[in-house]
């Protein structure tokens, strides 16, 4: 470790031992801000942005130095500095890893979601239809996360706020990994037709996301995802109009069982049945957690 940093004209050892120090002594607080609304870590953080900057540095000498780094042991200690900095980004990105949403500078492991307060509709009123047994608590809650005063808004609605489910209600998604905050809840993903752009892959906003989404379940067909092969329809289900009308309750149960493994979808529905030609077309409508207004697509059969 002495000749590698000398070779550096680094102290590594330093820095690995605060990197260490980090993960024994810091990291269960870390996570607890993360999900139990604890107190802001300052140290932690602090030594953690220290941390960073360092590793910057001691990228910079080996780029440098890379010719007097000629033992094995000098790529073992490397090795070491990069799996610290490996933690580093993962604790960078916990909000996201655990969940959770950032409520007056802090984080709180529920889902927070916009929405538009209705004519005549109170705080109070509000709080007791996201869930609050207290509506007074759940009307405090929303003015202290949304930093607002009672003479801020009036009973014509119209005005956007930011709530949490709370008990029963409470959204638990599995199938997205971000801060559950707003149109997040809706996931990212790349297009599903590849493109390129700026040098990297085109991405899809979080809406068009479950717009993509919607579509690709609507038209999965048995055995075409190998890694859940028994996801979709069987084509023989919705190869014939005739024989569809007989089948109709296997087509939904396998939509259901299809549908039901992307939570970002908070209900869908076959609200059409109707004959297209030779084709006999049935419309679904998908709803997430974020909008009124269905996403419709169409499944036809041959």
């Amino acid at each position: 470790m002495k000749s590698f940093s000398e070779r550096l004209g680094y102290d590594v050892q330093a820095f690995l031992l605060g990197s260490l120090d980090l993960v024994q002594n810091y990291q269960t607080e870390l996570m607890n801000y993360y999900t139990e609304e604890g107190t802001f870590p300052r140290e932690a953080f602090l030594l953690l942005d220290k941390l960073e900057i360092e590793a910057t540095q001691i990228y910079n000498k080996v780029r440098i130095n890379r010719e007097k780094l000629t033992n094995y042991m000098d790529f073992i200690i490397f090795d070491q500095v990069e799996d610290f900095v490996s933690v580093f980004k993962t604790i960078e990105n916990y909000s996201r890893w655990l969940r959770s949403s950032t409520i007056k500078g802090r984080f709180k492991r529920t889902t927070e979601v916009d929405f538009v307060l209705r004519q005549n509709q109170t705080l109070e009123a509000f709080s007791a239809e996201a869930g609050w047994s207290d509506r007074e608590e759940g009307a405090l809650d929303l003015a202290l996360r949304n930093q607002i005063k009672e003479t801020d808004y009036d009973l014509n609605g119209g005005m956007v706020f930011k709530f949490a489910y709370q008990n029963d209600k409470r959204i638990e998604l599995r199938t997205v990994v971000d801060e559950m905050t707003g149109e997040n809840l809706l996931g990212k993903d790349i297009q599903a037709t590849l493109e390129f752009k700026d040098d990297d892959l085109c991405y899809l906003s979080p809406r068009d996301t479950f717009f993509q989404t919607c579509e690709i379940l609507t038209n999965l067909l048995k055995n075409s995802n190998p890694e859940f092969p028994i996801d979709g329809f069987d084509k023989s289900a919705i190869s014939n109009r005739n024989i569809m009308r007989v089948k109709m309750s296997t087509f939904i149960r396998q939509m259901f069982s299809t549908v039901k493994k992307d939570d970002t979808i908070a209900s869908f529905a076959i609200s059409d049945l109707a004959e297209d030609g030779d084709c006999l077309k049935i419309e679904v409508q998908y709803k997430s957690y974020l909008d009124s207004e269905p996403v419709k697509q169409a499944v036809y059969g041959n």
